[in-house]
């Protein structure tokens, strides 16, 4: 019934595929299902796409956890999917013990020898699981995660404000109430300090974007895509992290 469903509404408005963010599957007694729906999936969409006269793609939103992903065989990946869209962010957050950065191109040496980044996750993909860069986007955020800390990688204060998620489009108005930026030249992004230096939160702004989709193009991933796409949209009716990464993009080719 839920493919039915599915194909129904890809048929109706003329979409050109699916996206699969069942995330991820968490559990082994998950996988047998996942895979039989996804090769449902597969096999109806081909079908489509061939009385359609073009292709239908399969795709699917995949944990930057190693843990996660290995539940998951590579041969039924390279199989069902056209590529994996790699959820390269949230690796620090409310549940963090310490002031991480949200989605740090390159591992932190403040993080010790397992700390996680971009580069990790996508290398540990493609050198691990061997899937081919082509078959793997990159993930960018279009948000950060705030910390009550006095410094960035610093451990949260005790009894302090809660952790907090900062969209991009609410930045311009914290650096006009005296927050400060800082970038982090080591993991290539930036972050924003509190006037009162009680806070941190790292996102990503025009540079990072930049800095993150050249490095994707230059190691032949497929893109790089992003969570979502209303984190960016300031009030004059720009997304500057999105048109800064499609600039960076489109520059290389």
């Amino acid at each position: 019934r839920y493919v039915e469903a599915v194909l129904k509404m890809v048929d109706d408005y003329d979409y050109d595929g699916i996206d699969l963010d069942w995330e991820y599957p968490d559990a082994a007694t998950e996988v047998p299902g996942f895979e039989r729906m996804t090769r449902t999936f597969r096999k109806r969409l081909d079908a489509m796409g061939a009385a359609k006269g073009r292709k239908m793609f399969v795709t699917m939103a995949a944990a930057a956890d190693y843990g996660t992903i290995n539940k998951l065989d590579t041969a039924f990946l390279l199989e069902t999917m056209d590529w994996i869209n790699v959820m390269t962010y949230d690796f620090a957050g409310a549940w963090s013990s310490r002031s991480g950065h949200n989605s740090p191109l390159f591992a932190s040496s403040k993080e010790g020898p397992n700390a996680r980044s971009t580069e990790r996750s996508m290398l540990y993909f493609m050198e691990k699981r061997g899937v081919p860069a082509d078959r793997l986007a990159v993930g960018l955020a279009l948000y950060g995660r705030g910390f009550p800390a006095v410094e960035p990688y610093a451990s949260r204060a005790k009894d302090a404000a809660r952790p907090f998620n900062l969209n991009y489009k609410d930045v311009p108005k914290r650096l006009r109430e005296g927050w400060t930026r800082i970038w982090d030249d080591e993991t290539k992004v930036p972050w924003l300090i509190s006037p009162d230096k009680t806070r941190v939160a790292g996102y990503d702004d025009a540079e990072s974007m930049r800095v993150k989709t050249e490095w994707a193009r230059s190691k032949g991933f497929r893109g790089v895509f992003f969570w979502q796409i209303d984190g960016d949209r300031l009030p004059d009716g720009s997304n500057p992290l999105q048109q800064a990464a499609h600039a960076a993009w489109t520059a290389s080719q």
